[in-house]
């Protein structure tokens, strides 16, 4: 298989740099099939974080979220008051 794209840049990196990374699924597939799956995630990286010597900052969250009836803005707004 052949790249047609445009390269990638190569990224800088000096000791205290901070990455941005994502984990994302395939085809707008689940992610995780549960709990479970996430919890072994976030083991995984701990141990990589805590073998490689660098530190993990979650940020954000994001998720992808599907409406029922009611209107996703209403929906919200009930959420976080």
């Amino acid at each position: 298989m052949l790249w047609h794209g445009a390269a990638r840049k190569l990224r800088v990196e000096y000791a205290g740099a901070i990455y941005h990374v994502t984990v994302r699924s395939n085809g707008g597939s689940q992610l995780f099939c549960g709990d479970s799956d996430r919890r072994y995630l976030l083991e995984r990286i701990a141990q990589a974080a805590e073998m490689h010597r660098v530190r993990v900052y979650q940020t954000f969250v994001e998720a992808g979220v599907a409406t029922g009836d009611e209107e996703f803005r209403a929906a919200m707004a009930r959420s976080v008051h």
